[in-house]
């Protein structure tokens, strides 16, 4: 597993893990939550082989 700064914002991974984990609070309306990403001071994620396992 590789931990790295998520620093470009990619709707498709993003939206796929929160549906996958049941956070589905901002995926109704994804430019709001692309928003609070570019507006993130540091976002980190999880990858294992290019997929995204996890983010904070």
């Amino acid at each position: 597993m590789e931990i790295k700064e998520y620093i470009n914002y990619k709707e498709t991974e993003i939206l796929r893990l929160y549906n996958e984990v049941g956070w589905t609070a901002y995926t109704e309306k994804p430019q709001v939550l692309e928003q609070g990403y570019k507006n993130s001071l540091l976002v980190l994620a999880a990858y294992e082989n290019d997929e995204l396992l996890g983010i904070i």
